[in-house]
């Protein structure tokens, strides 16, 4: 942020100081993009639309009319968004902002749940490479996933798994890639895939991530006995913390769904705000606990029906004979 507002100030002392410069339109541009890069998106887009206004003939108007889609994206206005990268597509057909747009096109359209046309676009990204490809490939990912096209989902996220740098991207991928596996049955190879990444990740909250996810693979494949027992583990290691909310929390899910053992999973759940009061599962498990509770009122209340239907027919006379 204090570098962006030092390029703000820098490109607003150019603006007032030397109004007839050449490169009026490059500071005004320079200023749209620091306010977009701090987050100020309706300041931002008033500066490109500034730039479009005063300086009709800059050859930065392209880059103004992608950057102002960009701050309607970033504010989550899709449909805007789209109109601006529409609009660089038709008017600056030969500018190098058009494969960028094209990216932010693909995204936006799979934001929209669009998602056949998202891959439609994102997929000739891809196969260009270059730059915006690991981008395109996380959405392209997304866009499969929620087509139910989950192998082809995995292998887009297992690239950028290998590709990428940042620990941030690839525990990410590892996570969303371990989630196709498990929805296409593939149970082992995400014990697997999470395992790897468990001993490969050097940020322990990564680590732990891995186990809690591993945990819940391992009962999904029917282990569940050797499920809880990795998760408990984890919850002895890290004991009022968060990631031991977290993995208890997934231990009462795995009561209360895969064993329908309700007992079990609301004492589990109840366990859960005693590691960390804070954390979000810590709410999920009072949520839980109760549904739990209707649930079995409502159990009670069919076989309470159940039981009185069958002792008035009990009762009933018998019909006459046939």
């Amino acid at each position: 942020l204090q570098l962006y507002d030092k390029a703000l100030l820098g490109a607003t002392k150019v603006v007032v100081k030397y109004p007839n410069s050449k490169w009026v339109d490059d500071a005004v541009l320079m200023m749209g993009r620091s306010l977009l890069g701090k987050g100020d998106y309706p300041a931002a887009r008033e500066k490109f639309v500034e730039m479009e206004a005063n300086f009709p003939d800059s050859p930065l108007l392209d880059q103004a009319l992608y950057y102002r889609g960009e701050t309607y994206r970033k504010e989550r206005e899709w449909g805007e968004a789209q109109v601006f990268y529409d609009s660089l597509l038709i008017r600056f057909p030969r500018s190098k902002m058009v494969r960028w747009g094209e990216l932010q096109r693909g995204k936006v359209y799979v934001e929209m749940r669009s998602y056949r046309n998202g891959i439609a676009i994102l997929k000739p990204v891809v196969d260009r490479g270059g730059d915006m490809e690991m981008d395109a490939r996380f959405a392209l990912g997304r866009a499969y996933f929620e087509e139910e096209v989950y192998d082809s989902a995995a292998t887009q996220y297992r690239w950028v798994a290998k590709k990428a740098k940042s620990e941030e991207v690839i525990n990410e991928a590892v996570m969303r890639e371990g989630e196709c596996l498990e929805e296409l049955g593939a149970f082992d190879q995400a014990i697997r895939l999470y395992s790897d990444w468990e001993r490969r990740a050097r940020t322990l909250n990564y680590q732990d991530l891995a186990k809690v996810r591993r945990g819940n693979a391992q009962a999904l494949a029917g282990d569940t006995d050797g499920g809880i027992n990795t998760l408990e583990r984890l919850v002895a290691e890290r004991r009022r913390s968060p990631m031991a909310a977290q993995a208890l929390f997934q231990i009462g899910y795995i009561q209360e769904v895969m064993l329908d053992d309700f007992d079990a999973a609301r004492t589990t759940y109840a366990r859960v705000p005693e590691e960390s009061r804070g954390s979000p599962f810590a709410q999920q498990a009072t949520l839980r606990t109760q549904n739990l509770e209707k649930i079995e009122e409502l159990r009670a209340s069919l076989e309470a029906d159940t039981t009185g239907q069958e002792a008035s027919a009990a009762a009933a006379p018998a019909g006459p004979p046939r």
